[in-house]
């Protein structure tokens, strides 16, 4: 409660509104979902996680240790092809820091499938709130800018007035930091583009097999 310094409604325009938190694995994901179920304890958030089929060694467990520490399920998006089948399908088109497709195929896409897929079975009336873990001091940051009327991405954390250390302190104290932040300043991907050379190599010692892959990709 200390680490809150600003003021979050939940917002509301119809009958049917849906909460919904994406759970990547990230430190500022993990937050908003623990923030969220300190202020609205009895409201019905959904959480969902969209798997690349690559992603950081831990990942599955911190999941899943969030879901016996709060008595919440997270719905998993599996893709039919992980994110090296879907690149090599597509002729080993390499995502980069300029283009980053990996994002968009295995993260954006399926999380607008799934909304879609609420909104068609709840009816249109419905309006889903989409809970980005963008912090008070990242302001040049965005999300998604959604084409439908009935989805709309909210901002708790900046709101609140919540920065990357109140993040690491509450994640901390609540679930701790996940392993693989270890070796990694973020979550996501085995070999995120993102990722420094540092840790690339720190990969390789631990997911060879995984890390071949890619290299063969690029070569």
């Amino acid at each position: 409660q200390d680490r809150i310094k600003g003021c979050f409604r939940l917002p509301t325009v119809k009958d049917k509104n849906v909460y919904v938190i994406p759970m990547s694995g990230g430190l500022d994901s993990f937050c908003t979902a623990f923030v969220m179920l300190h202020l609205f304890p009895k409201s019905p958030f959904t959480f969902v996680h969209a798997d690349t089929g690559v992603e950081a060694k831990g990942t599955e467990e911190y999941l899943d240790k969030f879901e016996v520490l709060t008595g919440r399920k997270i719905i998993k998006l599996r893709p039919k092809k992980d994110l090296f089948t879907q690149i090599e399908s597509h002729g080993n088109f390499l995502p980069s820091q300029r283009a980053r497709s990996c994002t968009q195929s295995m993260k954006t896409k399926p999380i607008s499938t799934f909304y879609k897929a609420l909104i068609q079975k709840l009816g249109p009336e419905t309006v889903i709130y989409n809970f980005v873990g963008i912090r008070a001091d990242e302001p040049s940051r965005t999300g998604i800018e959604w084409k439908e009327d009935n989805i709309a991405s909210v901002f708790p954390l900046a709101e609140l007035g919540i920065k990357k250390a109140d993040v690491n302190a509450i994640v901390q104290n609540i679930i701790g930091i996940p392993d693989y932040y270890l070796n990694k300043s973020r979550s996501g991907c085995e070999v995120c583009i993102f990722s420094r050379r540092s840790e690339i190599i720190s990969a390789w010692e631990k997911s060879p097999e995984t890390l071949t892959r890619a290299a063969n990709m690029e070569e």
